[in-house]
């Protein structure tokens, strides 16, 4: 269910696109949109909201991360492993560090392998199905979808 504002919002739309033509001009049905409706601001605030819940969002993961920390050192500093407490029992483990590879270049080649890997060639794909309109064997279209983009300015 639609929260008042969109509701309201949504007719405004439906009516005024109900008042013009198909083939105006875009920029034309816009202008029209922002002046007798509520589209563009109400967009904007919810806008906004989608920022400061992501700003939010990121401050709580912080501070979990920060609580974490602490009740680690805590439990580093009581020389404990294991803390058991009516919510939750807490344990401490030691990960062991693992290692990254960071410059493939430089190691000796006893620890390369080599791998020769047949892969599609999506452009010769793509090209025959815009040439023919057909799709080759093994190759499936996915449904199309609307994309919301959303770039801050």
């Amino acid at each position: 269910m639609d929260h008042p504002k969109v509701k309201m919002t949504r007719d405004q739309v439906t009516l005024l696109l109900q008042l013009t033509e198909p083939e105006d001009d875009e920029q034309l049905r816009l202008d029209m949109l922002e002046g007798e409706t509520d589209l563009f601001e109400l967009v904007s605030t919810l806008l906004d909201q989608i920022e400061d819940r992501k700003r939010r969002a990121g401050r709580k993961e912080r501070t979990i991360e920060q609580l974490r920390g602490i009740i680690g050192s805590l439990m580093e500093t009581a020389g404990v492993r294991k803390l058991p407490l009516p919510q939750a029992t807490v344990f401490t483990s030691s990960i062991k560090g693992t290692w990254k590879v960071t410059d493939p270049s430089l190691l000796p080649k006893k620890f390369l392998e080599r791998h020769l890997v047949t892969k599609p060639d999506r452009a010769k794909i793509a090209a025959a199905i815009d040439k023919t309109g057909e799709l080759p064997s093994g190759v499936t279209m996915s449904n199309g979808y609307t994309s919301l983009t959303i770039r801050r300015t």
